[in-house]
């Protein structure tokens, strides 16, 4: 560093204090320094030096020279700072490559080459020098990550299934030990506590209203993913619900509590709330029979029973009921349970059209009942729910508006019924009527099947003619033509203009083989006036032309 004045250009401090005072005037930038004002630098071409200077408020001039060979030291150590940088960098990056290459390219090679053996060994040793084994291979890797996407969509696709599999085998008592069963239901989807449970069927009112066969399934699997939902919010309650059949569904309650009456008392709980959101939010009404409460596992199937038959009582409660152990204690099971056999059996005697059969049954059913000392209101219930089977006969049948149209004062009329004489006689009145209405159906079916067979029998006899047609044969059975159409339908499914397209096409196939007639003279045969109306049809049933089909099969005959 250098201070010098900028008006005698004496340097007045220096390292050297030899040169103090000394003038500057002999130097090769002397002159071009005194004259620069302020701060900056210049370059001494001479010497090859840079020169920073700064003037202060004194007037004199600081001065920094910086030579070519301190520039020359600066720059190699800033190259030597960033060679060593650069070889830190390599010994990284060989480091960083030597580990990715253990870690994961040397197992992939190892997977790579394994995948080439199994490739060798399924393909017999042979590999393709052309680039056919690594087309094997890639084969191969797809396989593995397409089947591993498949086995889980599978899996995802088989809850459902493993599901229902693993309630029936719940309530059936197939499984007995929870702890065994535990990781099957998990992987199942269900949640159960390891103790205290009790069973729950549920069952949709009113079967016979459905519209159609399909919203019964739809609306109990609404109705399990509703009682689910509700169990989950409750604390201390977990379960699993599930549709059993047609018309009911059935839930396995598990809880944390010991306490049987506690237990009971939720599941009643969880059942009017049940009630009330399927009445509110469905617009129907369901029946719940609530099973026994027990401790172990095992004992599943002994509480799924007794639901069952807690259910089956709602043909004595009555509809949007919830019924227990409770309710039906005073009654003698063994007794109701035979009437409810006897329903079952009147229910098929009345299907098969056994007027006989019915009458017996029905007085059979009537003293049983008495013998249990229902009230008169369970003998109404009983008496409605029958009647409600009967509809769903006439409506499987297509005889349900019939019925239905007659006996809507039924109710009613049960109600002012002053003896289960008089009841009897309204349920059997009803059953007689249904019996007459399916004898007749049945009857008229027999009938329409023995005329469209004989219709069938003239055409295969008579296909020859030029005027066979509907009309035709509506006239010759004294039928109106839209009537013997719609019979030969719903009895062949078939219109019958196809089935006489039918078997000419088969007839002229036989005669093409078999005789040398000519197109047209086949076509008369068969009992064609317009030549192109048999081309067509022929077609039409045999995919190709007359002559195409008489050269291939005759071709064919003569190789073989």
């Amino acid at each position: 560093m250098t201070t010098f004045s900028s008006a005698s250009g004496r340097i007045l401090s220096h390292k050297d204090p030899g040169l103090i005072w000394q003038s500057m005037t002999g130097r090769s930038y002397s002159q071009e320094l005194l004259a620069r004002q302020g701060q900056g630098f210049l370059v001494d071409k001479e010497s090859r030096s840079l020169i920073f200077y700064d003037t202060s408020y004194t007037g004199w001039k600081l001065v920094y020279i910086v030579s070519q060979r301190q520039i020359s030291t600066l720059t190699l150590t800033v190259r030597y700072i960033l060679a060593g940088l650069a070889c830190a960098m390599v010994l990284v990056a060989v480091a960083a490559t030597l580990f990715i290459n253990r870690r994961w390219f040397a197992p992939m090679e190892r997977f790579v080459v394994k995948l080439e053996e199994l490739a060798d060994r399924r393909g017999g040793g042979k590999r393709n020098r052309g680039g056919g084994s690594y087309h094997e291979l890639e084969l191969e890797i797809r396989q593995v990550f397409t089947g591993y996407y498949d086995a889980e969509k599978r899996l995802h696709e088989s809850l459902p299934a493993r599901k229902l599999q693993m309630m029936f085998e719940l309530l059936t008592g197939a499984r007995t030990r929870y702890q065994a069963a535990e990781p099957l239901l998990e992987q199942a989807g269900i949640k159960l506590y390891p103790a205290h449970y009790t069973v729950l069927a549920m069952e949709f009112d009113q079967p016979a209203g459905w519209t159609k066969p399909g919203d019964m399934n739809l609306f109990l699997y609404a109705l399990c993913n509703v009682a689910e939902e509700i169990v989950s919010s409750m604390e201390g309650m977990k379960g699993a619900a599930v549709q059993m059949n047609g018309y009911q569904a059935v839930m396995v309650l598990s809880f944390a509590d010991s306490s049987e009456a506690r237990n009971l008392r939720a599941a009643r709980s969880l059942a009017e709330v049940l009630l009330s959101y399927i009445e509110t939010c469905f617009k129907r009404t369901i029946c719940v029979g609530i099973g026994g409460h027990y401790t172990d596992f095992e004992s599943i199937k002994a509480s799924y029973q007794e639901a069952q038959r807690m259910i089956s009582c709602k043909i004595l409660t009555g509809q949007n009921t919830i019924i227990t152990r409770d309710e039906v204690g005073n009654w003698d099971n063994r007794r109701l349970l035979e009437v409810f056999e006897t329903a079952d059996t009147l229910l098929e005697a009345v299907r098969q059209a056994q007027a006989e059969r019915t009458e017996q049954l029905l007085e059979e059913l009537f003293a049983r009942a008495s013998h249990c000392g229902l009230s008169k209101e369970m003998m109404v219930q009983l008496c409605l729910q029958i009647v409600l089977r009967f509809l769903q006969t006439a409506e499987d049948a297509g005889l349900g508006e019939l019925l239905l149209a007659e006996h809507k004062a039924l109710p009613g009329s049960l109600e002012h019924c002053g003896s289960l004489a008089e009841m009897r006689e309204a349920v059997g009145a009803m059953a007689a009527q249904l019996i007459a209405a399916l004898q007749e159906k049945r009857s008229s079916r027999r009938k329409s099947g023995e005329l469209v067979e004989s219709v069938m029998a003239y055409v295969a006899g008579h296909y020859d003619q030029s005027d066979l047609s509907v009309n035709f044969l509506a006239e010759r059975y004294g039928l109106t033509p839209n009537y013997v159409s719609k019979l030969f339908k719903d009895y062949t499914q078939c219109n019958f203009v196809d089935y006489l397209a039918e078997v000419r096409a088969k007839e002229a196939a036989r005669l093409l083989l078999s005789s040398p007639l000519k197109l047209d003279e086949v076509a008369m045969q068969i009992g064609y006036t317009n030549f192109s109306s048999f081309l067509r049809n022929f077609k039409k049933h045999y995919g190709m032309t007359p002559t195409e089909y008489r050269q291939l099969h005759r071709t064919g005959d003569s190789r073989a």
